[in-house]
């Protein structure tokens, strides 16, 4: 029986695919099938968009070229084992980059799709090709690429159309912000946004325990740490909503966590060169933020109640804010922005610098009075907020000691401690000396490498028999693999 693509087929290629002009769609269908024959040529594809725009299945979302997405309604056309379909390999490709092929097994071809409960026939094979990551940091107003790009499929040409906004304009991926009349106001907009079903949001908010993989990792200092790590679909969600709709929440320029630009060097330099440094730790920081705090931030920040509330809840789980998921960091920077601004407005009157990297706050001071002051004022602002002081990490250090600040030592100039150091020189004589047991462990060393030469505490002699290191080491393992394969 001969494969009919028709209108529910071309609905959910679009929405697979969008934003998405005709000559991309086309390209996407044929890659799908295996076979451009059954799919109907562009000018067929065009007259067909245009009456699904009629009926408000689809809108004309960009131009130069001309690109389409589907709408909400034209969502709910699909039939449920096509909406299931059309979300999986939407999250799959949205997950980065990375250029992929599609593939439907050739029983499909057997099948008249006019027949929607024929889509149950349709069967994904998604084959990864080499990928980078394309989500930026979440301080960064993100542009994702196309997922149509990843096929290399389609014409780029440009309308004259002026109307309509290029796709360097649809703040919101899919559509532009204007569409949702400046900002997304509920579940119906986050899914046409994300370009995802509502039941595909819905259900990952009332059985979050399936999407996400829990476990343990150790810490430096004896314990471990627990880690709720969302599965792709819910991660993908997550990213799209850490760079799409949370990228703007403030966060104090006296944060320096997370954010773009800035790292525990740039946080530890604020130290430098002080009388006593003192260090206090948030206790179980992401653990004390709950699903209300989330949502009273983002109604604070004027995001809508119904948008708000969905998005607290898919970014909590169990109640709190997880270790995992990529819109915590983001989220919890931005709870403690006005406690960051306020401390820094009182250390300003007392001589004091204020610095925070995730749950570690650290002031300095000639005075230790006022350090002792403002931990006490540190203390009480925290409990006002459902928050408290891990007291076996509070500590005060003077310059006779070694001030650690977030790992490094901040007496003179901010630098890895001697201990770290001596360690990593011990790693590089082992490896000059027994370079084939440190095949493979190159990229490592290399890491350890650029670590230390960006605090300049390296010799040019050191440096260099580093670099000879590594590179006897590469080609050892690349002499390995050849042997291997050949």
């Amino acid at each position: 029986m001969a494969l009919t693509i028709n209108k529910d087929i071309i609905v959910w290629g679009l929405s697979v695919i969008q934003p998405a002009s005709i000559s991309e769609l086309r390209g996407f269908l044929c890659a799908v099938t295996q076979d451009e024959n059954v799919v109907p040529d562009g000018d067929y594809l065009a007259v067909t968009v245009k009456e699904l725009i009629l009926i408000h299945n689809v809108l004309k979302v960009a131009t130069k070229p001309a690109r389409y997405s589907v709408t909400h309604k034209g969502g709910i056309r699909l039939t449920k084992k096509l909406r299931y379909l059309r979300d999986r390999m939407r999250l799959f490709l949205l997950k980065d980059s990375a250029y992929g092929r599609f593939h439907l097994s050739s029983d499909v071809l057997d099948q008249n799709l006019d027949d929607a409960s024929s889509s149950s026939s349709i069967g994904l094979k998604y084959q990864d090709a080499q990928r980078s990551n394309s989500f930026l940091a979440a301080d960064q107003k993100a542009i994702w690429p196309l997922v149509s790009e990843q096929f290399q499929i389609g014409s780029t040409s440009a309308s004259d159309d002026k109307n309509t906004p290029t796709y360097a304009d649809l703040d919101c991926y899919s559509f532009d912000s204007a569409y949702f009349e400046g900002s997304l106001k509920n579940t119906s907009d986050l899914s046409e946004a994300i370009g995802v079903s509502i039941r595909l949001i819905t259900s990952i908010c009332k059985k979050k325990e399936k999407h996400y993989r829990s476990f343990e990792i150790p810490k430096k200092r004896g314990g471990t740490r627990p880690i709720d790590s969302p599965r792709t679909f819910l991660k993908v969600i997550q990213k799209w909503i850490n760079d799409y709709f949370i990228y703007d929440l403030k966060q104090s320029n006296y944060c320096y966590s997370y954010k773009k630009g800035v790292s525990i060097k740039s946080h530890a330099q604020c130290h430098e060169k002080q009388n006593y440094v003192a260090c206090v730790d948030i206790e179980d920081f992401y653990g004390s933020l709950t699903k209300d705090h989330i949502y009273n931030l983002l109604l604070k920040n004027n995001k809508a109640h119904s948008i708000a509330k969905v998005v607290s809840d898919l970014c909590t789980f169990n109640n709190k804010l997880p270790q995992g998921a990529p819109t915590s960091p983001i989220l919890s920077n931005a709870f403690l922005y006005d406690l960051d601004n306020y401390l820094v407005s009182e250390c300003e009157g007392l001589n004091v610098t204020y610095s925070r990297f995730a749950d570690d706050i650290t002031i300095s001071s000639d005075s230790k009075e006022n350090l002792i002051r403002l931990i006490s004022m540190i203390k009480n602002c925290l409990r006002s907020l459902g928050l408290s002081l891990k007291d076996s990490k509070t500590r005060i250090l003077h310059k006779s000691q070694k001030q650690l600040v977030t790992g490094l030592v901040v007496n003179e100039i901010a630098k890895p401690a001697r201990t770290y150091r001596r360690r990593i020189r011990a790693i590089f004589h082992k490896a000059k000396l027994y370079p084939d047991s440190f095949k493979g462990k190159e990229k490592v060393l290399q890491g350890y490498l650029s670590y230390l030469s960006s605090y300049n505490c390296l010799s040019s002699d050191t440096q260099s028999d580093y670099k000879q290191t590594i590179l006897n080491i590469k080609n050892l393992t690349s002499s390995s693999n050849r042997d291997k394969n050949s």
